[in-house]
């Protein structure tokens, strides 16, 4: 095998492993996460006085009160948690090709190389060379 066409090999290997790495890149994935608390409060105040009078043999008053606190406090505290993730896949912008041909008439490869950008949507313009000595510009369209 000619020397060219190991190159060439070489190369469209190489080039189609860089397109699937490009191509198999996770997705930009943006995560947006809205909290909601909610907070109950229940005071309820019950307090209770109790008054004792005591009188002694003595003749003597004694007086007490007692206070008990009956209070409850309660807080309910409910939380809900809401999670929303959006996956957005941009498609590349820039392509770089290689192409390998065979020219029946000369009886010799054909090597090239092309560029395409992403203009508008689906719609790329780029431009392309080969060993030939040709050069020319590409319109493409993905679908």
């Amino acid at each position: 095998m000619p020397k060219k066409v190991k190159y060439g090999i070489i190369c469209i290997v190489i080039l189609t492993a860089y397109a699937f790495g490009r191509y198999l890149q996770p997705a930009k994935i943006e995560t947006k996460t809205e909290t909601i608390v909610k907070e109950v409060e229940v005071i309820k105040r019950d307090v209770e006085i109790i008054k004792e009078r005591e009188t002694r043999t003595d003749g003597t008053v004694i007086e007490k009160e007692i206070t008990r606190d009956k209070s409850t406090e309660s807080r309910d505290t409910n939380k809900k948690d809401q999670s929303e993730s959006l996956i957005e896949s941009s498609p590349p912008q820039m392509r770089l090709r290689a192409d390998v041909g065979f020219s029946f008439r000369d009886k010799d490869y054909i090597y090239g190389i092309g560029f395409e950008k992403r203009y508008i949507g689906p719609i790329s313009f780029g431009l392309w060379g080969n060993n030939k000595e040709q050069a020319g510009i590409s319109l493409s369209i993905e679908f």
